[in-house]
């Protein structure tokens, strides 16, 4: 119980960490470009109807969890399985968020191309994003599958053994949501199609809400695992449909064939290390450093065209700021 209180209250201090960190960090750039303006010039409902189809997809996705959780406590007679959905959820929320601040990175350079009509420029970004998705979404699923029983005990303490294989299950949500999922929400929030981007997330929250009803009952916190998934997939159909007039399958897919062997030997060599280890949290820092060693590795070996471009440059960038910090 209290292993499953500090746990929580991990999660929280990181998500909220990282929100006020952004937030002040904006705060240091923004008087140069901020000005005066008068009270009278203020319309605050100008563009009201923009910010709420904005709203409607983060509100539609917090349902997600919020309205699993309720069904199954509500449907269940226990709230157990509730919170093995719940600590699922998070732990597979922290993972995705790495992946989602590639997004938000590259969103911005997105709508640019989209306002001078360089279509060109969208595509090749879209491109390069799905490289980096790709990249480090299908080793994070592997290595997440591997480890995950080294992390519950220490992180959530006894009696939460079912996370290991609820948060197993969801790693295939890392690979739809954080790959073909953030590619579609940044290509039609960038290119001004926000109401599409709106609708089908309300439709994968509806398929959602009605699978949990037929799932849960009989399959508890599983179900609500498998009708997440389920919606989920739902939804990249949906955003590829959308997408379907400027961005080919191919540009999300074709990627992925150079990262499934490295991440395959990967998953394969912490597999084996499992039963060799113990259950601590050094020996979760062990096998995650193995299974980075490895994958890395493997991509360096090979020369995999687009890591090795990357590593080129975040190793120049490195080093010019420490010539210049040496110059000082």
């Amino acid at each position: 119980f209290y292993g499953a209180m500090v746990a929580e209250g991990i999660v929280a201090f990181i998500l909220a960490a990282a929100v006020i960190v952004g937030r002040v960090a904006s705060w240091l750039y923004l008087p140069k470009y901020l000005c005066k303006i008068s009270v009278r010039e203020l319309q605050p409902f100008r563009n009201f109807s923009v910010i709420l189809v904005f709203f409607i997809p983060h509100i539609a996705t917090q349902l997600y969890t919020i309205v699993a959780q309720v069904m199954l406590g509500k449907m269940m007679e226990t709230t157990v399985e509730s919170g093995y959905f719940a600590q699922a959820d998070r732990i597979i929320k922290l993972c995705l968020a790495v992946l989602m601040s590639i997004t938000a990175v590259i969103s911005p350079r997105i709508a640019r191309c989209y306002a001078r009509c360089d279509w060109e420029g969208i595509i090749r970004y879209v491109k390069k994003t799905a490289n980096f998705l790709w990249m480090l979404g299908l080793p994070l699923a592997c290595g997440i599958f591997a480890v995950i029983p080294t992390v519950i005990p220490w992180f959530l303490g006894a009696g939460y053994e079912k996370v290991v294989f609820l948060v197993r299950v969801f790693c295939i949500l890392i690979l739809l949501h954080g790959t073909v999922g953030s590619i579609g929400s940044l290509y039609l929030v960038a290119v001004e199609k926000q109401k599409q981007y709106a609708l089908t997330i309300v439709v994968g929250t509806v398929i959602n809400i009605i699978l949990n009803a037929l799932l849960i009952t009989k399959f508890q916190s599983l179900g609500a695992a498998i009708a997440s998934l389920l919606a989920e997939f739902v939804i990249d159909i949906l955003l590829l449909y959308m997408m379907r007039d400027r961005i080919r399958l191919g540009y999300l897919l074709s990627p992925i064939v150079k990262y499934i062997a490295p991440s395959a030997v990967m998953l394969g060599v912490l597999m084996f290390l499992l039963d060799k280890v113990g259950t601590g949290f050094t020996d979760t820092v062990l096998l995650v450093a193995v299974g980075m060693a490895v994958y890395f590795g493997l991509l360096l070996i090979f020369k995999e065209p687009f890591f090795m471009e990357n590593l080129r440059s975040v190793l120049s960038s490195v080093l010019s700021r420490i010539k210049k910090k040496g110059e000082k």
